[in-house]
């Protein structure tokens, strides 16, 4: 049997600083290189090991590839993924066109080719999770994943925020309801609301009880005897026209300002509420505002 034959320092590379590259103390003159070199091997494997470990997670995530938004929303849920460089995430609106625009108005670089006149029709989306929510007289709730309005073991009301909202100031609404729907089975009598537009230039979602309770209202429609509602069946409000129009009047509101309907209780009977799904639960099929107006 060969007889192995044992390094010595001197036939070690030295290719690293001498605080990385020292040898130990010699204890045994015949094996201690051999040993400090698997030590070594097994220190580096260790490492490499543990390096390994921590990027787990990343290591093993599937592969990501470009992601397209929903039409008409800006909050994109992204994937668990390793995404490359290079890659995009793509928001877009399929009413964000020219021709959809007043002409020479500019709202997102895209520039508007509307001739004044005629009769227009758009459907407006809330667009992110804090747009949509209720309120009672304690508690404020944003994205809960459904919007309730009535009363249930107290009074809810109701706020949802449409933005890009593309009308042009002065144009005429000749039609505007609430499209959305139900969360639940709402089977309770008697649910009674009122609905109202925040009176304001452009309107921002409130952030607590005390800022929902102080936003300016435009006059109220009487939404009265709600019928029962079935989970996930689209139901429409009363005509809002009149109530928009005060916004769309303001001197200052412009096209691409934010709107904002807000619903409050009128007198409902206990339990008696209502709850529609808000963009925070669904992408899909979130609470949309349908206007037709003229020029």
């Amino acid at each position: 049997m060969p007889v192995p034959v044992h390094l010595i320092e001197g036939d070690y590379p030295k290719e690293f600083p001498s605080d990385l590259d020292s040898f130990p103390t010699v204890l045994d003159n015949e094996h201690y290189i051999d040993a400090w070199l698997l030590n070594s091997a097994f220190s580096s494997l260790s490492a490499i090991e543990g390096y390994l470990i921590g990027w787990r997670g990343n290591i093993e995530r599937p592969l990501g590839t470009d992601i397209e938004g929903y039409n008409g929303v800006l909050d994109i849920p992204i994937p668990e993924a390793y995404y490359p460089a290079g890659l995009y995430c793509h928001a877009h609106d399929a009413n964000l066109v020219a021709e959809n625009i007043k002409a020479d108005v500019d709202i997102f670089g895209v520039i508007g080719s509307l001739a004044g006149g005629g009769s227009h029709e758009a459907y407006f989306t809330s667009l992110l999770r804090a747009n949509d929510g209720y309120w009672t007289p304690t508690v404020f709730q944003p994205s809960a994943g459904y919007t309730n309005f009535g009363y249930s073991t107290a009074i809810n009301n109701a706020f949802l925020l449409f933005p890009l909202c593309f009308i042009p100031q002065g144009a005429t609404i000749t039609s505007a309801t609430l499209l959305c729907h139900a969360a639940g089975n709402y089977n309770a009598d008697t649910c009674n609301a009122i609905c109202y537009f925040n009176a304001a230039d452009s309107a921002t979602a409130p952030t607590s009880v005390a800022t929902a309770d102080a936003l300016s209202l435009t006059d109220g429609v009487v939404w009265s005897a709600i019928p029962h509602w079935a989970s996930n069946t689209e139901y429409e409000s009363p005509d809002l026209s009149s109530a928009l129009q005060q916004v769309i009047d303001r001197p200052d509101y412009a096209a691409g300002s934010s709107v904002m309907l807000v619903i409050k209780d009128n007198g409902s009977t206990a339990s008696a509420f209502r709850g529609m799904r808000e963009y925070y639960q669904t992408t899909t099929i979130p609470p949309r505002l349908h206007v037709t107006w003229t020029e």
